[in-house]
């Protein structure tokens, strides 16, 4: 198995109408643009895009994801408005976060 250790910042765009109680970005490991792109600032623990709704669905502590999607989410459903920038890699055995792991994220409490 080789180690990802490419890191992302993936942000909402500036037009978008960011709200209280919403994230605005986070910054992730992934392997590839459209894997960042795909991830949820709460982690894929918690939160994953499940393609054939285009919705967020929730992830059961068990790991089973949850059949109805959850309609706050905190999160843009607009996934193509990203804008997802590659930020470098992470040096030999600085990260210890697997594929799909979020480093950081930006929420806006209110």
């Amino acid at each position: 198995m080789s180690v990802i250790r490419c890191l992302w910042r993936v942000s909402r765009p500036e037009s978008d109408a960011i709200q209280w109680d919403e994230f605005d970005s986070f910054v992730c490991v992934a392997a590839t643009a459209g894997e960042a792109r795909r991830l949820h600032p709460r982690g894929e623990e918690r939160m994953v895009w499940v393609e054939s709704d285009s919705r967020w669905h929730p992830v059961f502590p068990n790991g089973d994801v949850d059949d109805e999607a959850s309609y706050y989410h905190s999160w843009t459903g607009d996934l193509e408005s990203l804008d997802v920038v590659w930020l470098g890699e992470a040096a030999d055995g600085a990260l210890r976060i697997v594929s799909g792991g979020v480093i950081l994220a930006s929420f806006n409490a209110g």
